[in-house]
């Protein structure tokens, strides 16, 4: 188990080094550098999100060795067409290979890590998993702002590029397994969490991508947002253990995650009225805050079903991503609207959130 454990947490470092460094800096690189407009950055997470689900749509069956070594290469794609190809095909060409990401690392590697043997609770597992990418963001994206200030963007898309090879390379030394993604089995498994995880994936909109697309318009300046994206990874890592903890010991999630919804709720409705630096900051850091607590305890909802796990983030996957994807699709027309506010973007967010809420509630198997 021990030795299952640290090959985990290896591949997943060898993926968030590249991630954590250089992801936070490709929203202020397409808008700050290349001159794309909100909407046209917004139809680029669009593209992710469509990629996503039509290839959650084809895959049928994946080798995990297969999976990550292409993960890998995708990666290395990815910041090279940000780096040395920033054309406008270039750029849907980047941003569809990190879809292809999504399904092939996240995909497969949330089947590997929920798997493995554990005497903790979902919610604790959760954690747990959430803690790794967290840690690693309160350091790496100061150096990549760093990185950005002396070398420019386009060397530090570069060196991530160099970097995500790792990826490759642990996927080649891991053993491999077989998952099973067809989309009639995992839709299947997906019975009473669909609708939920749909609308989760309206709320995770907001700290996927909207935040960091709005935080260029308030932290124009690398090192700024840099510092903007270590103090937004840092919020309540230690209470999201504790939470977590106490969920899994009382057995309990809708007593936890509701008061999170209203306050995320708050959070949202406060980060799209923001007018400069500060109330940005403060609405979106207390968004972060919020969803860091709530995150495990979303992801324990759908484990606690206790289905087959590898359809089961197959389906989570899918459903997630429809979410963006209409999420995103949404803000774009609140941009059509009113094109002068780029705060105004997190709004759906909130109507994920209240949605959620009245879903969850009529879900009497969730305690």
């Amino acid at each position: 188990m021990k030795k299952s454990f640290a090959n985990a947490i290896t591949l997943y470092l060898s993926f968030l080094l590249p991630f954590s460094l250089a992801m936070p800096f490709v929203p202020l690189f397409i808008v700050s550098n290349l001159g794309l407009s909100l909407f046209q950055a917004l139809l680029l997470y669009a593209v992710t999100f469509l990629g996503v689900v039509a290839l959650l749509f084809l895959v049928k069956a994946v080798d995990s060795r297969v999976a990550f070594v292409c993960s890998g290469l995708a990666f290395f794609l990815h910041f090279l067409l940000l780096a040395f190809f920033p054309s406008w095909l270039g750029l849907v060409a980047a941003f569809f290979l990190f879809g292809f990401l999504i399904v092939f690392f996240w995909g497969v590697y949330n089947c590997i890590f929920f798997s493995l043997p554990t005497s903790q609770g979902n919610a604790t597992s959760s954690a747990v998993y959430f803690l790794v990418p967290k840690l690693l963001a309160i350091v790496l994206p100061l150096a990549g702002g760093l990185a950005a200030i002396y070398f420019g963007l386009s060397a530090l898309f570069a060196i991530a590029a160099l970097l995500s090879l790792g990826l490759s390379l642990a996927g080649l030394l891991l053993p491999s397994r077989k998952f099973d993604f067809s989309l009639g089995k995992s839709l299947e498994n997906a019975k009473g969490f669909r609708t939920l995880v749909f609308f989760e994936g309206w709320i995770s909109a907001s700290g996927f991508f909207l935040i960091p697309l709005a935080s260029v318009y308030f932290f124009p300046k690398p090192l700024d947002l840099g510092l903007f994206t270590a103090v937004f990874s840092l919020s309540s890592l230690a209470a999201m253990f504790f939470l977590a903890k106490y969920s899994d010991s009382n057995k309990t999630r809708k007593k936890y995650v509701f008061p999170l919804l209203a306050l995320l709720l708050l959070s949202i409705a406060l980060a799209s009225m923001a007018k400069n630096p500060f109330e940005w900051a403060a609405a979106s850091l207390a968004f972060g805050f919020l969803f860091t607590l709530a995150n495990p305890l979303f992801l324990a909802v759908v484990l606690d079903k206790k289905a087959k796990i590898d359809s089961t983030m197959a389906s989570r996957e899918l459903f997630l991503n429809l979410g963006r994807l209409s999420c995103a699709v949404t803000s774009l027309g609140l941009l059509l609207a009113f094109q002068s506010n780029s705060a105004l973007i997190v709004l759906p967010s909130a109507f994920g959130i209240l949605f959620y809420s009245i879903v969850l509630h009529t879900k009497k198997w969730v305690l």
